[in-house]
């Protein structure tokens, strides 16, 4: 049986920097649904923001499996403070909020679906790819949803 330091060693480099941008990628977007149940105005934009919450976290336990498997090493928490999509939400409340939020979340979901499929296509680790292909149903959803929400007036 190879060792868990071994195991990451094998890891592209590609591999890991998905499995990293990927993890700050979940808690970014948890934290701002965290932020649109809380803030937003619409029901719609409500129940999305939880939906949002829920498959971001559980993408990132998902990603902290195959990180356990292959021995990488991702990060645990972020820095709000250093996100603009964060910061950009932090001080408004009802139809601003909205309009904001599902927004972001609109270019959020494409650049993430794009990130899986790159890595499900190009990615070496099959672990990663697995990962990466699982995900590609929830992110496609995810990014309908949001753009719902940002063409609803």
């Amino acid at each position: 049986m190879v060792c868990a330091a071994a195991q990451a060693a094998t890891l592209s480099k590609a591999d890991k920097e998905f499995m990293n941008t990927v993890a700050t990628m979940d808690m970014t977007g948890a934290h701002q649904g965290q932020l649109a149940e809380n803030r937003a105005a619409k029901p719609e934009v409500k129940d999305f923001a939880r939906m949002l919450v829920k498959d971001e976290s559980e993408s990132y336990g998902h990603l902290e499996q195959v990180a356990a498997r292959t021995g990488a090493t991702i990060p645990r928490g972020i820095n709000t403070g250093h996100i603009p999509e964060i910061r950009s939400l932090e001080n408004l409340n009802g139809a601003r909020f909205d309009q904001t939020f599902t927004r972001n979340q609109v270019s959020d979901q494409q650049r993430a679906l794009a990130v899986f499929k790159r890595e499900a296509k190009y990615g070496e680790n099959s672990d990663v790819k697995a990962y990466a292909n699982s995900m590609i149903p929830v992110l496609d959803n995810d990014l309908k949803r949001a753009q719902q929400c940002a063409a609803a007036k």
